[in-house]
């Protein structure tokens, strides 16, 4: 059975929260560390892919944040 890191990171930021998991992707990716689940909140946020089309849509009272 393959063993699982739990991060329990309580409230934090969106952004900071991605940033964090773009760093453990990478390092995941190179076998440096086990897979990880993470358990977090952070405020309401609209998140567009890469095939997301804006056009004639505005968003408002959230922070937009353009994911991969």
């Amino acid at each position: 059975m393959s063993e699982i890191k739990i991060l329990h990171l309580g409230v934090e930021e969106y952004s900071t929260v991605f940033e964090k998991m773009k760093k453990l992707q990478e390092r995941r990716i190179e076998d440096e560390i086990t897979d990880t689940l993470i358990f977090v909140t952070h405020p309401e946020v609209v998140t567009l892919g890469p095939k997301a089309v804006r056009d004639g849509v505005e968003i408002e009272d959230y922070q937009v944040f353009e994911t991969d």
